[in-house]
C-alpha cells in the first residue's frame, strides 16, 4: 500500500476518534427519558449524514459520536426521548 493510502487511514483514524470522543450537543437531554433507541449504519459518511438527518426530520437525535469500523463502516446511535408533554 502507499504512504499516501497510510497518511490518510491515519488521519481519519483521528478524526474519528475526535468525533467518538465528542459529546452529543445536539441538544440537551440530562433530564429526559430515552423510549426508543438504533444504531444506524452505512459505508460512506456522506451516506450515514443524510441518514441521520432523515431521522432527526422523525424525531430520532444523535447519542454520542460517529462510530468507525475498519470492516463494516461508519455508525452513529440514534434515541427518541420521551415528550416533556407527556412526562410526569
Amino acid at each position: 500500500m502507499s504512504k499516501q493510502y497510510f497518511k490518510m487511514k491515519k488521519i481519519l483514524s483521528v478524526i474519528i476518534l475526535l468525533f467518538i470522543l465528542s459529546p452529543s450537543l445536539a441538544m440537551d437531554c440530562s433530564n429526559k427519558k430515552i423510549i426508543d433507541y438504533m444504531v444506524v449504519g452505512e459505508s460512506y459518511t456522506r451516506v450515514l449524514n443524510n441518514t441521520v438527518k432523515d431521522l432527526i426530520k422523525s424525531g430520532w437525535q444523535p447519542f454520542g459520536g460517529v462510530i468507525f469500523s475498519s470492516h463494516m463502516g461508519f455508525f452513529q446511535v440514534m434515541v427518541k426521548y420521551e415528550d416533556n408533554k407527556n412526562a410526569e
